[in-house]
């Protein structure tokens, strides 16, 4: 059953690898339609998640808003699926790596430096677009899928020339993912916390809500230069990924890097409001599912 799975899963991929984008556009549109009228997928999860974070935006304004996320959700799935047949260089011109003289300075020295990155926009495109435009290694973390035949399918077509993909932490230290010139460690930090992670409280849209405190714990620890990442929309299925200086080598503490953090989501969500990941129960300890 895995198997044809798979099959079926790289049957798509193929058909979506000869549809060009043009013709992309309106094939997100019907996918949102069906999810959100078909399907009705997480329909409701969707509209509590935006009330919690805009109390203030009136019903017609929330719907608005859950349209246009069901649109950006479509968006990514098809893009996902349709980067795995595209060439280096096609995907180097929709998916722009910028960034300040500032963080140019930090990426030319030698060693390790900290990514902080969020499931706004496309990230999906990450992995192979900003391993064929940085000079350090990128690492990027992952949890495996079900499938062992998609999941690796998905590994090795993820990853660029210079980019890897891990599922736990001990492996940055195995000697295979080593990099003379240094590497560029990325965590989607913007993940709930799970049962047995630890967490930092932070102010986020004026409550205090729980952020995974490991990627600024790590950052702490080793003292590293962090970045903060930023995926923005640049026309139909383009994006411009920027990076600015999050925090200096020396942090005053992980929870304050935690809160600088939290600080540039909430200005990069207030931005663009339907391109951030709304369908997932992120505010679990809100009380606001019951």
């Amino acid at each position: 059953m895995k198997f044809f799975e798979y099959i079926l899963f790289r049957a798509l991929v193929l058909k979506l690898r000869f549809i060009p984008f043009f013709v992309l556009t309106p094939l997100c549109h019907w996918l949102a339609f069906i999810l959100q009228y078909i399907l009705r997928y997480r329909n409701d999860i969707i509209i509590k998640n935006l009330a919690f974070c805009f109390p203030n935006k009136s019903k017609a304004e929330l719907k608005d808003l859950r349209r246009q996320y069901y649109f950006r959700m479509a968006c990514l799935i098809l893009e996902s699926l349709k980067a795995y047949g595209m060439s280096g260089p096609e995907l180097k011109s929709r998916y722009v790596l910028r960034y300040s003289k500032e963080v140019e300075e930090v990426l030319e020295k030698e060693g390790d430096l900290i990514m902080l990155c969020s499931h706004f926009n496309n990230w999906e495109w990450a992995g192979r677009a900003l391993g064929i435009q940085l000079k350090k290694r990128l690492i990027g973390f992952a949890k495996p899928l079900s499938n062992a035949y998609i999941d690796s399918y998905i590994k090795h077509k993820r990853l660029g020339q210079n980019s890897d993909l891990i599922y736990k932490l001990k492996e940055l230290s195995e000697p295979k993912m080593s990099s003379k010139s240094g590497r560029v460690i990325s965590f989607l930090a913007d993940q709930y916390p799970g049962v047995h992670d630890k967490r930092h409280t932070v102010v986020f849209f004026n409550k205090g809500i729980n952020f995974h405190a490991g990627p600024s714990k790590f950052a702490y620890i080793s003292k590293l230069p962090c970045l903060f990442a930023s995926i923005k929309r640049n026309g139909d299925h383009s994006y411009i990924f920027e990076l600015e200086i999050l925090s200096a080598e020396n942090h005053d503490s992980s929870i304050e890097l935690s809160q600088v953090y939290a600080n540039k989501l909430q200005e990069l969500i207030e931005s663009d409001p339907a391109c951030w990941l709304w369908s997932h129960r992120r505010f679990k300890d809100q009380g606001i599912y019951v």
